[in-house]
């Protein structure tokens, strides 16, 4: 039970150190980042849904936001798994 009420303390210290980080880290070297990693990866997920709905295997109104939401899916999974290990 303690476990449960030190998480959200913890978490907004780590929120709090990050902005902090962020606000002093140079705009392009973010940008970069987020292009070689997590934009890559949802441009890519989008494309892949994209392509199912034009096959007909699966309807896809906006895969751009079906990719954003499977790849927020998977972090949670992604979370929640190393927290049960």
């Amino acid at each position: 039970m303690t476990r449960g009420r030190l998480r959200p303390r913890r978490n907004r210290h780590h929120r709090h150190t990050e902005a902090d980080v962020l606000a002093h880290f140079p705009q392009a070297a973010l940008d970069a980042g987020q292009e070689a990693g997590p934009r890559r990866v949802q441009h890519a997920l989008a494309d892949a849904f994209a392509r199912l709905d034009a096959s007909g295997l699966l309807r896809v109104d906006d895969p751009r936001r079906a990719a954003h939401h499977f790849a927020g899916v998977a972090a949670f999974l992604d979370r929640y798994r190393a927290r049960a290990n």
